[in-house]
């Protein structure tokens, strides 16, 4: 019977050891501030290491009515799960899934009353502009202009692209269909035709020049044979290695290139990950700088961009009478 009782005790305090409390004062921009007189809200955390999670809840300080709820990882402090947000009369404001802090699953958002106003989900493509996928929307006057799926968009653009604020166009089954347009301060920035929610051919407009494309973006790619390139890769960096003495702890058989290609098609800040060393790595960089090989610069919509090369290389070992 003491053994039971002990086992009792030795499990509760675990168990308090696991969840630990935490609560906070925020401002109206639900920034931490230590004067609750000038909060407007307060937040509970309640960690829970025996599940790994952070459970969130945020309150309205003038009737401690709930604003928010969710869960954060406790390693990484990411959202996960489903969160809510609460107007002060205590009406669903919006409802997002959340995993790894990234918005997954459809959105809804209501008005102050608790009627749905949206409910759309963010493109199953990673492109930057795109239209999310909508399932309803409500205007402000109190018309539905998208119904299951069908129907006129003309609005807010609501992802993380900086190029656009507003779009325009229609919908077909909840995804993106025939002509879309894209804005910025009121100024078109592209005409995209969609097919099935997927961007296939459009113009895009920048600094006075118009860009006609095929596809959203394309890769940096040398004005070469990829095939042609690499062998001449080869050669060039055999050649510089052949300059240096290597031994035996030089040696490795797979390496990356890592470079930059700016929107005029040259090649800089070349760099080598997993390489052979200060001086074997350094030849590798000298032989494709030698190469004097022009770029076609990546493009989004388009247009010219910078981007980031990286090129996997094997090089095989040499024999050598001090190896």
């Amino acid at each position: 019977m003491i053994k039971y009782s002990l086992a009792i005790v030795l499990t509760l305090g675990l168990f308090a050891v696991a969840i630990a409390q935490e609560k906070s004062w925020l401002d109206d921009d639900r920034k931490v501030i230590t004067d609750s007189t000038a909060a407007v809200f307060y937040q509970i955390k309640e960690a829970d290491a025996s599940i790994g999670l952070i459970k969130e809840e945020t309150y309205y300080k003038q009737n401690d009515q709930l604003f928010s709820k969710g869960y954060l990882e406790i390693r990484t402090d990411y959202r996960t799960g489903t969160w809510q947000w609460f107007y002060s009369n205590g009406n669903k404001m919006r409802q997002l899934t959340y995993s790894s802090d990234r918005i997954v699953g459809y959105q809804s958002v209501y008005d102050s009353t608790g009627n749905l106003l949206e409910n759309y989900a963010l493109s199953k493509s990673s492109e930057e502009g795109v239209p999310y996928y909508y399932k309803y929307k409500k205007e402000l006057d109190g018309s539905v202009s998208i119904k299951d799926g069908n129907g006129v968009f003309n609005g807010p653009y609501k992802g993380d692209s900086k190029a656009i604020d507003s779009l325009s166009g229609h919908y077909k089954n909840q995804k993106a269909s025939g002509l879309w347009k894209g804005y910025k301060d009121n100024v078109l920035v592209y005409e995209e035709i969609y097919e099935d929610g997927v961007p296939k051919s459009g113009k895009s407009y920048h600094n006075g020049k118009s860009y006609t494309y095929d596809s959203y973006s394309q890769s940096a790619q040398p004005l070469m044979n990829s095939k042609k390139f690499m062998r001449k890769l080869q050669i060039h960096i055999s050649h510089y290695y052949d300059l240096i003495e290597l031994n035996n702890n030089d040696y490795s058989t797979n390496m990356s290139i890592l470079f930059v290609i700016d929107k005029e098609g040259n090649v800089s800040d070349i760099k080598i990950k997993d390489g052979m060393g200060k001086g074997p790595d350094e030849m590798a960089i000298r032989g494709l700088r030698s190469m004097d090989v022009k770029w076609k610069p990546a493009q989004v919509r388009g247009i010219p961009v910078q981007s980031y090369v990286r090129i996997p290389f094997s090089m095989e070992s040499r024999e050598c009478s001090n190896c």
